[in-house]
């Protein structure tokens, strides 16, 4: 009998995620090729955010949509933080075979 792979995988989609940011809650949508995915409600905690797109959507570029003002900056910074470290753990991965270990 052939084994199936159920792993997710969105490699090469862009998600697009919608926030709708409060001092207690943010409101969050999924976008994916164009369709409302999925809404929900979470704590106002980009860290969370980001484990729960990881978790669901694997592989997948994530872009962030949130209201402009100060409410908003503090969250991107923090994304953004998150995708330069991603980028330089890739890169120490990558080189890894050589036994060269720098930060991109």
């Amino acid at each position: 009998m052939e084994k199936k792979n159920n792993k997710l995988d969105f490699s090469n989609q862009s998600i697009f995620v919608g926030m709708d940011v409060h001092k207690n809650q943010w409101s969050v949508t999924i976008n994916l090729n164009g369709h409302q995915i999925k809404t929900y409600s979470m704590n106002p905690n980009p860290e969370e955010l980001n484990k729960y797109l990881r978790k669901h959507y694997p592989g997948g570029e994530y872009h962030s949509v949130y209201e402009a003002g100060f409410c908003g900056y503090w969250i991107d910074r923090q994304f953004r933080l998150a995708k330069k470290l991603l980028k330089r753990i890739m890169h120490v991965w990558k080189q890894k075979e050589d036994y060269v270990f720098s930060v991109a």
